[in-house]
């Protein structure tokens, strides 16, 4: 509303603004005003458009196609869904690199549900992968938002869950060694 957000300060002092993200509820809000914007769509290779058809498919069967995503992504051989987000963070930066910068990244790849893809998935647990798969396409998708049963996942169910999260922030800590990397060394010394 009335309130300026940093964007628009930041802007009106001459400074470059971008803002990189995927999930849509950030714009919604207007925190995200005077920012260009970089939404990156999710679910955006040929596996998950396979996916997309087929759980569009299920739609009047939400049980079914929450099992369905659960059992793509308990095979941990998604994407990451972040890695555009990087390399347009990345130019966005580089691009005219002697003007003052603003640069919003939201990374996602760590949020529920738990599905770092391979290597990460076995980063940071000794669990077999039968167990990992079987917490992402079956326990993960019991919790989530559309089943309402009250489901409550086993002691072992949690500490599965909560190694493939690490998994899952190691995954974002590439992303973000990637950037940086990716970011020259003159540029990274005079950026806060």
């Amino acid at each position: 509303g009335d309130i300026q957000t940093i964007f628009e300060t930041l802007e009106s002092s001459g400074y470059r603004t971008n803002a990189f993200y995927r999930l849509g509820w950030l714009s919604s809000g207007g925190i995200l005003n005077g920012a260009e914007t970089n939404r990156q769509q999710a679910d955006d290779n040929s596996g998950s458009r396979i996916l997309s058809k087929l759980t569009d498919d299920l739609r009047y069967f939400p049980r079914v196609k929450s099992f369905m995503r659960g059992i793509y992504r308990g095979s941990f051989c998604g994407h990451m869904a972040d890695e555009p987000l990087i390399h347009n963070c990345a130019n966005f930066i580089n691009k005219d690199s002697n003007e003052p910068f603003f640069a919003f990244l939201h990374l996602n790849d760590a949020h529920w549900p738990y599905s770092p893809v391979r290597p990460y998935h076995t980063a940071c647990t000794d669990y077999s992968p039968v167990d990992l798969f079987w917490n992402r396409a079956y326990t993960q998708s019991r919790m989530f938002p559309l089943d309402t049963d009250g489901y409550t996942p086993s002691d072992r169910q949690t500490k599965i869950m909560k190694d493939l999260y690490l998994g899952a922030v190691r995954q974002v800590d590439r992303h973000l060694r990637e950037l940086f990397d990716r970011i020259s060394d003159e540029v990274l010394e005079n950026t806060l």
